[in-house]
């Protein structure tokens, strides 16, 4: 599959702060399955995770869970096997 990338200006006032929901669901067979919710404050590409995951997965059949440690709320039922941090190879 593909998830591109969306780009939109936006003008932010002042005192403003940035924050966009991002909600994933896949459909398979008649089902709407969610697979990712997070609130997204950062602009950067992977800024929600705070860098790249690698090996990438998502099961459809693994419940949602809450992951913490990732600046606010965040369900997914993807999995991945470290963050490759921003910047560094």
């Amino acid at each position: 599959f593909s998830l591109p990338i969306k780009k939109d200006k936006v003008r932010i006032p002042l005192l403003g702060e940035f924050r966009v929901a991002q909600e994933i669901y896949v459909y398979y067979k008649d089902e709407k399955i969610p697979i990712w919710a997070k609130s997204k404050i950062d602009i950067n590409e992977y800024g929600e995770l705070d860098g790249k995951p690698i090996n990438f997965r998502c099961e459809l059949t693994d419940e949602l869970v809450v992951l913490e440690n990732f600046n606010g709320l965040f369900g997914t039922s993807c999995k991945w096997d470290f963050i490759e941090k921003q910047g560094v190879s």
